[in-house]
């Protein structure tokens, strides 16, 4: 490492704040945004960006879009049935019975919010195309037709909130939970009851919600994920087809582990060493 390396980062660190004065200062609106752009490089995204610019016609391929919006309408269709379906090849043992209706439960919630985005990101989509189309032409009337189905798509099918029942976040029922741990703290031995409770919820809780994630994937993908793609395709220059939130099920399955087996465990012995 040379001398100068070290004095350059300290250099660095000093110049973003000292940029960032100039262009709050600056009283040239155009000069303060070429400062404000100069301050990171181009990247991969903007190269995208100007791909998608260049790509004018509002469709890529009309020949293939009527077809396979159809087909996208009956993946939909095969989707919003199935998806939800409650799993047959769960293996829990002895909890096979309590854990498969927390399953099915999970799952119905990912897929209605995926569903409700899928419906709500393609209409959207066909709604722009549609407005970029010369009025009259045969893009024109294709997409509207096509965003006018998916209208009374989104009407219709579209699940608006939660699959989990409202009564389990109801006020009665958060009452009776917080009643119940306030006599469990009140002893020792309730405290490491209500340790090794967490202990197994957690892990139950885990278990389900990876399973519920992994379950709606293999659905997508065996349902939905093909349809899309060969749509995207022929509409052009529109990015990426929605993703569904399985990975981000898996995110919060890896938090809730950590703080049942982390936080938790803290929590009592904190508990018990100010008692």
């Amino acid at each position: 490492m040379t001398r100068e390396e070290p004095s350059r980062r300290l250099l660095d660190r000093i110049a973003g704040p000292i940029d960032a004065f100039h262009v709050m200062t600056e009283a040239d609106a155009a000069k303060a945004n070429q400062a404000l752009e100069g301050m990171v490089d181009g990247d991969s995204v903007e190269a995208e960006i100007l791909e998608e610019l260049l790509d004018s016609q509002p469709l890529a391929e009309p020949d293939a879009f009527p077809p396979l919006h159809r087909a996208f309408v009956r993946s939909l269709e095969v989707y919003n049935r199935n998806a939800r379906r409650t799993p047959a090849g769960l293996s829990a043992g002895i909890f096979t019975p309590i854990v498969t209706p927390v399953v099915t439960l999970l799952t119905a919630t990912v897929a209605n919010s995926f569903q409700d985005r899928v419906i709500r990101d393609v209409r959207r989509l066909y709604l722009m195309r549609e407005a970029n189309s010369p009025m009259g032409s045969r893009e024109h009337r294709m997409l509207a037709s096509a965003r006018r189905q998916l209208d009374a798509l989104d009407a219709n099918m579209a699940r608006r909130g939660s699959a989990i029942p409202a009564f389990l976040v109801g006020g009665a029922v958060l009452s009776a939970v917080a009643s119940t741990l306030n006599e469990l703290l009140r002893s020792n031995l309730g405290r490491l009851g209500l340790l090794i409770v967490i202990l197994l919820v957690t892990i139950g809780a885990f278990w389900c919600l990876v399973r519920a994630a992994a379950i709606t994937r293999r659905r997508t993908r065996l349902i939905l994920d093909q349809p899309m793609a060969l749509l995207w395709e022929a509409i052009g220059g529109a990015g990426k087809p929605p993703h569904e939130p399985s990975r981000a099920f898996l995110a919060a399955a890896t938090v809730l582990l950590i703080l049942g087996w982390v936080l938790a465990p803290l929590a009592v012995a904190v508990i018990f060493s100010l008692t």
